[in-house]
């Protein structure tokens, strides 16, 4: 497939280099010489430099004969107008523009953006919602550091550091249903020390381990509870930084959580001006969040989680450290560096939050062979967890789970038929129309993709 990405900053090298990774033909367009140089050094594509937007750029790309454009520059209006230029100019196929601004993705306009009427916006998707959501997420069952739904919301994939009070630490797995009588979930990936392991009858997880489980919704609270987890929604929040992710994240959460009590620190003064007006029910607290005494007058004593999501990882990371010292419950960044995703936790934040990674997973959604119905990159490139409609004409249909001889380290975790969740075993059936989720390595996705959506013979 050959890409062409607009913007090369952080979301646009993420892409960038994760297509490339995974063999895909990748054109970057970028304004700066020294990120073009860059770039065309330290990944498998090819770098040009200029206005993304414009006709002769997107002609030196070769656009006619591209497959998708992807417009992520940090400028709205850029990316709407190279989508523009892709559509009549070289009848791109598929178009994705990043959109920041919340008012070009308001309900009542974004039919001008829609597929039908081609002003040339196949997908938009929003870094800042995606992040926000994301976080909500991990809001509402506090002790997991990673949350997603699946199968129309009907199950929940929760990713869990094992503490030594959990019953799945020092027990083999071929026990753990026994242990877990009333609360049926599968255990789809885990990891020990960033390493992938095996997940077999004699495999014995062990304290700080991490794992993604799936189970039905409704058995969340039951399940965090007889892993000796606190089930309970967080209703006392502070968030650190109030842009377009700390103001998403805050309509979230007046939105869903009832009786909640919400603390917005922001540096900018008129930023914070404006938050009062667009959140009359939260406290909007103008200040340095690294400075003891905004902390205490955010009460982060008795909060029971703090988020940073400034700009700055160095500033997330110092203020949720500085909100655990004063007695915050639990505490999360928002961290785009790499170099520090692997220390965060070691170092006391509770849990952390990757941009890149949930933007990756957006497009990739829209990348994907087949019916893929929802995707996201785990520690990219090491995997994804995809759900697929199984297509009448694929080589699954008919086999049960046993006989599709899955590689070992691809897991099923649900399956979702005529609306009615399945946690299925070794003997299910996959039919037609079936919704799969699973976690599948990087190496294998390409012949899980083929797998789902015609007849061949992988594995």
């Amino acid at each position: 497939m050959k890409v062409i990405i607009c913007g090369g900053g952080s979301v646009g090298e993420n892409i960038a280099y994760y297509l490339s990774h995974h063999g895909n033909d990748v054109v970057l367009i970028d304004k700066s010489p020294e990120k073009v140089e860059r770039l065309s050094k330290t990944l498998d594509l090819q770098a040009i430099c200029g206005p993304s937007s414009r006709p002769d750029v997107l002609e030196q790309a070769n656009a006619d004969d591209a497959d998708m454009l992807i417009a992520v520059t940090p400028y709205d209006e850029v990316n709407i107008v190279a989508c523009q230029m892709a559509e009549s100019l070289f009848k791109v196929p598929m178009k994705i523009a990043r959109i920041s601004d919340q008012h070009y993705i308001d309900k009542d306009y974004t039919h001008v953006m829609s597929e039908h009427n081609k002003q040339a916006i196949d997908v938009v998707i929003s870094p800042e919602r995606e992040v926000a959501g994301a976080i909500f997420r991990r809001l509402k069952t506090p002790d997991a550091f990673d949350s997603l739904n699946t199968a129309d919301g009907q199950a929940t994939i929760l990713g869990l550091r094992l503490n030594g009070d959990n019953p799945l630490v020092n027990n083999a797995s071929d026990m753990w249903r026994a242990i877990f009588e009333d609360v049926r979930f599968e255990i789809i990936r885990a990891s020990r020390n960033g390493q992938l392991l095996s997940i077999k009858p004699s495999l014995r997880l062990q304290e700080h381990d991490e794992i993604y489980l799936a189970l039905p919704s409704q058995m969340v609270e039951r399940l965090m509870l007889a892993m000796n987890y606190n089930p309970s929604q967080t209703r006392q929040i502070v968030i650190v930084g109030g842009g377009n992710i700390g103001l998403a994240l805050a309509r979230f959460i007046k939105d869903s959580i009832h009786d909640v009590n919400l603390r917005i620190i922001e540096q900018n003064p008129e930023r914070a001006k404006k938050l009062s007006e667009k959140l009359e029910d939260a406290i909007i607290i103008h200040g340095n969040a690294l400075d003891p005494q905004v902390l205490q007058e955010a009460n982060i004593k008795g909060c029971q989680a703090m988020v940073a999501v400034t700009q700055e990882d160095e500033n997330n990371i110092l203020a949720a450290l500085l909100a655990k010292h004063y007695g915050c419950e639990h505490v999360s960044a928002l961290i785009s560096n790499r170099v520090y995703s692997g220390m965060v936790t070691r170092i006391g934040i509770d849990t952390f939050v990757d941009p890149r990674d949930i933007t990756i997973s957006k497009v990739l959604q829209h990348i994907r062979r087949g019916r893929i119905l929802s995707v996201y990159a785990i520690n990219d490139p090491e995997g994804e967890i995809i759900e697929f409609e199984a297509l009448a004409k694929s080589s699954i249909v008919g086999k049960s789970l046993q006989n599709l001889n899955l590689p070992a380290d691809v897991r099923v975790g649900v399956l979702l038929r005529d609306g009615e969740l399945i946690m299925p075993d070794s003997d299910s059936i996959i039919q037609p129309k079936d919704r799969i989720t699973l976690f599948s390595p990087s190496r294998w996705i390409k012949d899980i993709e083929r797998s789902f959506s015609a007849r061949f013979e992988l594995f």
